[in-house]
């Protein structure tokens, strides 16, 4: 029989011989009288609770989807933005990277913030983008390092994926110029892509691939721009040498 969840409205099909029965989307034990009597939406506070309870549980498909409803009920809502934004960034995974849709969500949870709350609001954002950001380049760095020597479709996949994360990197930054651990991390994956990649082939041969010349000043351009954003936080900051170079980066 079609019934409705009395905590999350989630739409149900239950089998009618049974007095109880737990909900399919936030796992909560109901009875049948009152779910298939329950008409009325759940209210934007408890969409919060329920999405809220999805994320500290990492069921961050469960939360997007309650964010989304939040927002259909409330546009103008920056929390619901900011919620869904922190979810679509976790769900990333190396098939489907999320990373542009949560920096596009936060944006628009911008568009509702008050003025007396932006900054604190853009504290928390730099924060959660830097989180997702580190989170998404460990697994792909993982994941070039293990099978670049399968071909050079790996190491395009992974140049690929630099470019998501320079970018989230980049917004992070000018969210909070204060977020070191942002700063970092752009200073970690521009040196790392910089000095090349090497592994033995199939022949056991050491192989370093290596950028273009092209991409290696846009990323020294990276690094000395990551260094002056450092040094307005560290004055006496010195940025790591890279391997095998001499290019000054003082």
């Amino acid at each position: 029989i079609p019934a409705k969840c009395p905590s999350c409205s989630g739409a149900l099909m239950l089998p009618n011989d049974r007095e109880e029965a737990i909900c399919s989307y936030c796992g909560n034990r109901f009875f049948l009288k009152t779910a298939t009597a329950n008409s009325s939406p759940p209210s934007a506070d408890t969409m919060f609770q329920l999405a809220s309870n999805a994320m500290r549980g990492h069921k961050y498909i469960e939360a997007y989807n309650y964010y989304t409803r939040i927002v259909e009920m409330d546009p103008q809502s920056a929390d619901a933005w900011m919620g869904k934004g922190t979810a679509a960034g976790w769900m990333s995974s190396l098939q489907v990277p999320r990373i542009r849709e949560m920096l596009t969500l936060f944006s628009k949870a911008q568009e509702f913030i008050s003025k007396d709350k932006l900054n604190s609001y853009n504290l928390n954002l730099s924060d959660v983008i830097t989180q997702v950001v580190i989170g998404y380049f460990n697994l792909s760095y993982k994941y070039m390092k293990e099978f670049v020597h399968l071909g050079s479709a790996t190491l395009s996949e992974f140049l690929d994926d630099v470019v998501l994360i320079f970018g989230g990197v980049d917004t992070a930054i000018c969210l909070d110029s204060k977020n070191i651990d942002a700063i970092n991390l752009g200073i970690e994956v521009a040196k790392i892509v910089y000095e090349g990649f090497e592994y033995k082939n199939f022949r056991n041969e050491n192989i370093l691939a290596r950028v273009s010349p092209e991409y290696e000043v846009q990323l020294l351009s990276r690094i000395q721009k990551y260094t002056e954003d450092m040094r307005l936080n560290q004055p006496n900051y010195w940025p790591p040498a890279l391997k095998g170079k001499k290019d000054d980066l003082s």
